[in-house]
């Protein structure tokens, strides 16, 4: 598994307002059937046992690259 990723999820996602990452959220939900309550506890780094897996970095870094969660 790759660490040493060249986006910094976790800190995008803590950099969003409570708006923005509801709707960042709501997206990946729709996109990638993520559970948002899941989701928000692993990108906020509140649960000690969920981590991200590398499919779902990989799929949150192209969304936050493409920007396409924002239209």
């Amino acid at each position: 598994m790759e660490k040493n990723s060249s986006l910094d999820v976790k800190g995008y996602y803590k950099s969003l307002s409570r708006s923005e990452r509801g709707k960042f959220l709501k997206y990946l939900f729709v996109r990638y059937e993520y559970n948002p309550r899941t989701m928000s506890m692993k990108l906020n780094g509140t649960s000690n046992v969920a981590k991200l897996r590398l499919d779902e970095r990989e799929n949150i870094e192209s969304v936050i690259t493409s920007g396409v969660w924002k239209q």
